[in-house]
């Protein structure tokens, strides 16, 4: 009788933790499933297409900073972070547009928003030892140089930077 009872009371735990458990399954499936399949396919379309709209607004801004047109550059590469915030490449080329264009600041912003999003992004350190530079912050110019000269070779436009960054300093000791 006592082994019948132990039965029935641990098939009993067992049915309530399993009742549980589906339950606790039921709650959270509806969440992470649509109902509507359409609806689904229609917003990865919309994906697609925002995406594909971002890529032609990015090749346009690029082609307007080679023509030095850089309201037009700038307008275009803000249109396809609008339409695709994650586009790494049109954040770069916006603060190389903001930087051509003497905007020295809003470039450094560019770059620094780039470096949280993906610090390995290709030459993004050079470009804000760059921009630092000509903020005439030369300490914190070296410090990125070092960041891009751990990351990538040594090159003909790091060594120059790399000159003008000693410079700087030598500058700055001199006024102080």
């Amino acid at each position: 009788m006592v082994r019948l009872l132990r039965n029935i009371s641990f098939s009993t735990c067992a049915l309530a933790l399993a009742s549980t458990l589906i339950l606790m399954l039921l709650a959270v499936a509806p969440a992470a499933a649509s109902q509507d399949p359409d609806r689904d396919l229609k917003g990865f379309d919309e994906q697609i297409k925002r995406r594909e709209m971002a890529s032609r607004a990015l090749s346009k801004g690029r082609t307007y900073l080679e023509d030095k047109s850089y309201k037009l550059a700038r307008e275009s590469l803000i249109e396809a972070l609008r339409l695709y915030e994650d586009l790494h490449e049109a954040r770069f080329y916006l603060g190389l547009t903001e930087y051509r264009d003497g905007k020295f600041k809003l470039a450094v912003a560019q770059f620094k928003s780039l470096y949280k999003r993906k610090p390995s992004y290709p030459t993004l350190s050079l470009e804000l030892a760059r921009g630092y530079l000509a903020l005439r912050q030369c300490s914190v110019a070296s410090r990125w140089l070092k960041i891009h000269l751990g990351r990538e070779e040594k090159s003909k436009e790091s060594d120059k930077l790399k000159r003008e960054i000693a410079k700087c300093a030598k500058n700055q000791e001199k006024q102080h």
